[in-house]
C-alpha cells in the first residue's frame, strides 16, 4: 500500500483523502492484499533529535523561511513534524 507521502508526491492527495474517509489505509490495504509500509514499527522510529536536525538543515538549506506543512508533506517529511521525541528521553 503506498504511503501518504507517495500519494501526495504522485498528485493523488484527493485519492488518499478518500481512502481515509472510506475504511482507511488498513481497510484498503487488506482489500487489495497489500502490506502496509512501516505499519508495525512506525515511520517515527528513526526520528531522533540528531536525525531531525540533519534532515532539517538539508531540507531548509539556505532558506530564511520555515517550510509549510504542505512542503513537509510533499517532501515525505510529515512524520518528522509529529515525532514523539519525549518518549525517547532517558
Amino acid at each position: 500500500m503506498p504511503s501518504k507521502a507517495e500519494f501526495v508526491q504522485d498528485g493523488l492527495t484527493q485519492v488518499r483523502n478518500a481512502v481515509n474517509r472510506t475504511g482507511g489505509p488498513d481497510g484498503w490495504a487488506g482489500e487489495f492484499g497489500l502490506p502496509r509500509q512501516n505499519r508495525l514499527s512506525g515511520i517515527r522510529r528513526g526520528w531522533t533529535r540528531e536525525a531531525i536536525e540533519a534532515t532539517l538543515r538539508e531540507f531548509i538549506g539556505e532558506s530564511d523561511m520555515w517550510p509549510t506543512r504542505g512542503e513537509f508533506e510533499r517532501a515525505g517529511l510529515a512524520g518528522m513534524l509529529t515525532a514523539d521525541l519525549h518518549a525517547r528521553r532517558s
